[in-house]
């Protein structure tokens, strides 16, 4: 049950973060991804780029995001994303120099 009661706890954390984080950041544009594709271990990693901006402060936010995905039968069964958080502290998404 603690398990569980932690999972639960993260889902509700990972999407309180988010709501946030979409009050203060505008993206406006998705670059197409480049992919690698491993078939052989049903992998594949896909690197892609947004552009956008913080509607707290009015600075740029873009990002470069890698993300590795494992799939089977159609289904992803593991998914593992890389970005910058340096560039969420230059657009000031971070909170004040003082909170980090």
């Amino acid at each position: 049950m603690i398990i569980i009661d932690r999972l639960v706890w993260k889902k509700a954390a990972i999407t309180n973060h988010l709501h946030n984080l979409l009050e203060m950041l505008e993206i406006q544009q998705f670059s197409e991804p480049v992919i690698l594709a491993d078939s052989t271990k049903q992998q594949f990693v896909a690197e892609l780029t947004c552009k956008g901006r913080s509607l707290v402060t009015g600075k740029p936010y873009n990002q470069t995001y890698i993300s590795v995905v494992s799939h089977s039968n159609g289904k992803i069964t593991h998914y593992k994303d890389y970005w910058n958080p340096m560039i969420v502290l230059e657009s000031d998404l971070g909170g004040s120099k003082h909170d980090q």
